[in-house]
């Protein structure tokens, strides 16, 4: 035909395109990534400045104990590290693995940089709030129509959350813990991943994870519905890289993503070329999976740590609470004929349908948790869909729109809460996100002191120990309730001994590897004895004294 592209032409102008659409894309993820973060952010930078005298902030609002393992890790890494040692005990010391790589890279960075593990974790946030934005919204580009139906599917994606305080109130209400031995608990307001905000108010592997789960999806199905082999090569190429990230955040995504990945072939039904496509990410993805299966079941820590590292069941009901309103909508979505008829929407519905299930299914490790990374997306798409149905039935005193927007706002209120909640306790100097500025510092002198190599090891009692890794960059005999290896034993151990003081004390230093005895208000309220002659005393400031074991 006169006129019409060349065929080279034509493909140019299609990648300069999809070049546009993915920069335009990433620019708008990044400004609204940033408001979000800068949002976190407000009760965090409340809490350092408003620090009570003699206080130091700790970093965190929710699960510091967590949080703490990961600036010890990310300062691993500023330290030289390329693998993980488990920091909180002293022995065995394991042999480095490439588990929480990226906390050790983002330290690695922190230290090119020259800026302070916490920054970088901060900055890391950011980061993970940008890749959150941007896969809400190629998620939902992907799976739905242009207009209200995709603003929903963002807006409930990244902020909606479950009604678990509807399970509290009844708690109050009723006085009672359960009800038909389901207890009337808020995993909503205590598990992270569960939502989108929660996970960038915490933690930045969660949104990471989330997001690279949630982009790997959006590749995949367009490799399964491309209109050839050729067409869905970029696609796949982008998935490989997605789910290889993947894989060293949480490698138990990958079986979540193979099956969704066999419902979109069965869905979309491509061409056996395409077969090959679809397979190829997952083909070599496979060796690293392989390799984290093989520290799993053979490395002597990292095994009995994921042994230790437990969750009983998860009850029914305050799960199906966890998900609340968002996961309502999501099932009134499916039971449209629409959504039944549209392979997109039916994959996510295998997705958060295989997810819950798998959290009753046995499991030789504790994993259950672990699955629920970006869950929140496809719900959110759902739910989208899930609005428009209820608000075209509307009801008699209000209007579709009002209607929509009441439900919305209810999915947002757990979030709200979230906010609230880290908000007041920086306001009102929250003690449990404290710890003593005389320790701080202490452990900030070790920390300059610290050689290369394997870091020295300290004994200590258990809530200081939590602390000593993260700031100072030291082992410690105890610390941490899932990464000290037999943790309730070694606390009473470590306490007793300190009490007892003397030769005992030294005895199990040297037993167990530990080169310094950390002193401090925790140690004295637990009870401390005689410091034994074999004991030098290095440092003495502000109540908080650090001996060294002569010989270590």
């Amino acid at each position: 035909m006169i006129g019409a592209p060349s065929v080279p032409a034509a493909a140019a102008s299609e990648h300069a395109r999809l070049r546009s659409s993915w920069r335009r894309e990433l620019l708008v993820a990044a400004a609204l990534g940033t408001a979000l973060f800068a949002v976190t952010m407000v009760p965090y930078l409340v809490a350092y400045l408003n620090a009570p005298p003699g206080g130091v902030f700790n970093g965190f609002f929710f699960l510091g104990d967590d949080g703490s393992t990961y600036i010890s890790e990310m300062r691993a890494g500023a330290n030289g590290a390329w693998g993980w040692i488990d920091p909180y005990i002293s022995r065995p010391v394991g042999d480095p693995v490439l588990l929480f790589m990226l906390y050790i890279l983002a330290g690695k960075l922190a230290a090119l940089a020259h800026i302070p593990v916490f920054a970088a974790f901060h900055l890391l946030r950011l980061s993970g709030a940008v890749a959150l934005v941007l896969a809400a919204r190629r998620l939902a580009v992907a799976t739905l129509p242009p207009g209200r139906p995709r603003q929903l599917a963002v807006i409930l994606g990244l902020l909606g959350a479950g009604a678990g305080y509807l399970l509290a109130l009844a708690s109050m209400g009723l006085h009672q813990a359960d009800v038909l031995g389901q207890p009337l608990a808020e995993l909503d307001l205590h598990i992270p991943e569960i939502s989108g905000f929660f996970s960038v108010m915490t933690f930045p592997h969660f949104a990471w994870a989330a997001a690279l789960m949630a982009l790997a999806v959006v590749d995949l199905m367009a490799v399964a519905s491309a209109q050839s082999p050729r067409a869905g090569l970029a696609p796949a190429l982008r998935a490989t890289i997605f789910i290889a990230a993947l894989v060293f955040i949480h490698p138990q995504m990958l079986v979540i993503l193979a099956v969704l990945a066999t419902v979109m072939l069965l869905a979309f039904r491509p061409a056996p070329r395409q077969w090959v496509l679809v397979l190829l990410p997952f083909l070599l993805c496979a060796p690293l999976f392989l390799y984290f299966l093989y520290i799993l079941t053979t490395d002597p820590v990292v095994s009995v740590f994921a042994r230790q590292w437990t969750q009983g069941p998860f009850p029914v009901l305050p799960t199906l609470f966890a998900f609340g309103f968002p996961l309502v909508l999501a099932a009134i979505a499916i039971a449209t004929r629409d959504a039944r008829r549209n392979p997109r929407l039916l994959v996510l519905a295998a997705w958060v349908a295989m997810v819950l299930a798998l959290l009753y299914l046995p499991s030789p490790v504790s994993i259950q948790r672990r699955l629920f990374d970006g869950i929140f997306l496809p719900i959110g798409v759902l739910a989208a869909v899930g609005v428009e149905a209820v608000a075209r039935r509307g009801l008699a005193a209000i209007p579709a729109q009002r209607l929509g927007n009441y439900i919305v706002a209810a999915c947002l209120l757990t979030s709200g809460l979230v906010y609230a909640v880290s908000v007041s306790m920086s306001v009102s100097r929250f003690p449990g996100i404290y710890i003593n500025a005389s320790e701080a510092q202490a452990m900030d002198w070790l920390a300059q002191r610290l050689g290369p190599g394997t870091p020295p090891a300290v004994m200590s009692v258990t809530g200081t120990g939590l602390f000593i890794p993260a700031l100072a960059g030291a082992r410690v005999y105890t610390g941490n309730y899932s990464q000290t290896i037999d943790s309730a034993s070694k606390a009473d151990t470590a306490a007793t001994a300190i009490r007892a003081g003397g030769p005992g004390l030294v005895g199990l230093m040297r037993d167990q590897g530990t080169t310094y005895l950390f002193i401090g208000p925790e140690e004295r309220a637990s009870g401390v004895g005689s410091i034994d002659l074999a004991l030098s005393l290095v440092y003495d400031q502000g109540g908080v004294q650090i001996y060294r074991l002569d010989g270590a």
